[in-house]
């Protein structure tokens, strides 16, 4: 077992369990998930368009900052980012390896460990160019970008031309499509599909409904649904012997036994279907002992 593990690992095939969407994915920690449509498809599949919501408001940033323990090199608070003029909050993390960590929290997206690239320690804080300002310095700016990143990117919002229109780049709101329900039926033809990399994600809506399934990418759903229906119609006029097996045989039926269904139908009782009688087989009379 070993052996296969790590040769999966090296293949980069290993699926170690279930992801979560909310927290444990490239969209790091997420406020909360909201389903904006649900589509139904062939073979009991769901595609489903989610909303992912990140960064938080300057009421809730204020009130982490009271609830927060003490920090004892005094570097916890809100700072402003001199080159673009940005407002960020620093709470203090455990402390690993004797080395004091910070966390950095932002208006517009999620929680972040690392400050230009490393490790936010203590002593990165020490060497940073940011400037420690008030709350009431601070509400003003986080307010703004944390408004404006509901709509634009990060280099709009920074005054930048932009080039690419599908750019999420400090986004807030994140548009993603997931396929839920009975995926691990259709296993093999996603994998086949998609590619063998592959992971069941589970995913907590704002509703409080769990849904598990499978992240597609916008580049992929299209040719998802399409072949997805395809496949659906090959088993159509692939099976029709196999439908016309599992339905009763029906007869018409005698005046009499038309006569009950007649009056039958006005009430709970269902009609008469008489099945059709086995076929008679002819008996040679001589055959026949006396």
């Amino acid at each position: 077992v070993a052996s296969m593990e790590a040769a999966d690992r090296r293949d980069g095939l290993l699926n170690q369990g279930v992801l979560s969407l909310n927290r444990g994915m490239r969209w790091g920690r997420l406020q909360q998930v909201t389903e904006l449509m649900a589509e139904n498809l062939p073979g009991a599949l769901v595609l489903r368009r989610l909303c992912l919501m990140r960064g938080m408001d300057f009421e809730e940033a204020s009130a982490l900052l009271e609830r927060a323990p003490e920090d004892q090199e005094a570097m916890q608070g809100f700072y402003m980012r001199s080159k673009h003029e940005e407002v960020l909050l620093v709470l203090r993390r455990r402390t690993r390896d004797g080395q004091v960590a910070y966390q950095l929290v932002l208006p517009h997206d999620s929680p972040k460990t690392q400050l230009d690239g490393n490790s936010c320690t203590l002593a990165k804080m020490k060497q940073n160019s940011m400037r420690r300002i008030t709350p009431d310095a601070a509400k003003e700016h986080w307010t703004q970008q944390h408004r404006l990143s509901e709509t634009q990117c990060l280099h709009v919002q920074r005054g930048q031309n932009c080039g690419n229109r599908n750019c999420r780049s400090g986004k807030r709101f994140l548009e993603e499509t997931m396929l839920t329900g009975q995926v691990l039926v259709h296993w093999d033809f996603l994998c086949a599909l998609l590619g063998e990399k592959n992971s069941l994600v589970r995913c907590e809506l704002n509703t409080g409904a769990v849904l598990v399934g499978l992240v597609i990418p916008q580049d992929m759903v299209a040719r998802l649904r399409q072949s997805i229906l395809e496949r659906a119609e090959d088993d159509e006029q692939q099976n029709p012997r196999e439908r016309r097996r599992r339905q009763p045989d029906m007869v018409e039926l005698s005046d009499s036994e038309a006569s009950q269904a007649s009056l039958s139908s006005s009430s709970d009782v269902q009609p008469i279907v008489r099945p059709k009688s086995p076929k008679q087989r002819r008996v040679d009379s001589s055959l026949v002992l006396s």
